[in-house]
């Protein structure tokens, strides 16, 4: 999650993993969610907030 929301790598990066979850029917739970900012990011990628960790 470090830089999620300013680093295009690491956004790609959290984009793909949450999309590969996704259509392998699987939960995807985020680890290091540190602020309100980086939530509503995951949210927006359709994570579960109550998933984030």
């Amino acid at each position: 999650m470090r830089d999620v929301t300013t680093n295009s790598g690491n956004a790609s990066i959290v984009r793909a993993i949450i999309a590969l979850g996704g259509s392998l029917g699987l939960a995807v739970i985020a680890e290091g969610v540190e602020s309100t900012e980086q939530t509503e990011y995951l949210r927006a990628l359709g994570c579960d907030p109550s998933r984030a960790i």
